[in-house]
């Protein structure tokens, strides 16, 4: 895969040590500007995700027949669960707090709660302000082995499917 310059050469956070530029030319990757992520995320949402190809070509040599092709004959998400691509592999426990300026990342000593986050994609910032909560968390895989998760949920909180951002997100909530 090629690179593509994006507007912005200098970091955006003063802990970066590179642009973001130059950090994806590191990483053999290609970056996207202009892009309404706006809109984007409301017609994902309402419409499903568009079919389309992106391509880098420094030679400028591109078959647009070929990458209509190939964008017209995706099989599309409908019946993939991506949730497996993104979930961790093994049930771990979290108790890294929010950061702050004045001692970057904070651990959860002494948890209220005990919370089981199923992952089907967790951010981490969620994780950290769970900690910050007093919770105690045990992340687990979007597919545990049965008896354990059952085991684990016993002492915590309960799960449910809540909606957020258009999806249907796993959640756990005090009992």
């Amino acid at each position: 895969m090629g690179w593509s310059s994006v507007r912005h050469h200098e970091p955006a956070n003063w802990r970066a040590v590179q642009g973001f530029d130059s950090w994806l030319r590191k990483n053999n990757l290609i970056g996207l500007a202009g892009i309404d992520t706006r809109a984007l995320t409301r017609r994902i949402r309402d419409k499903g995700p568009p079919n389309g190809a992106i391509i880098h070509a420094p030679d400028g040599k591109i078959d647009i027949d070929a990458l209509l092709a190939q964008a017209q004959t995706w099989p599309g998400l409908e019946g993939m669960d991506l949730a497996l691509e993104v979930s961790s592999r093994q049930t771990y426990s979290w108790d890294e707090t929010r950061w702050s300026l004045d001692g970057g990342y904070g651990k959860l000593d002494t948890p209220k709660r005990h919370v089981v986050a199923v992952d089907y994609g967790a951010k981490h910032n969620i994780l950290r302000s769970l900690a910050a909560n007093g919770c105690r968390v045990t992340v687990v895989p979007a597919m545990p082995p049965p008896r354990k998760s059952c085991a684990i949920s016993r002492t915590a909180s309960s799960c449910r499917t809540a909606r957020r951002s258009g999806r249907d997100r796993r959640i756990c909530v005090p009992c």
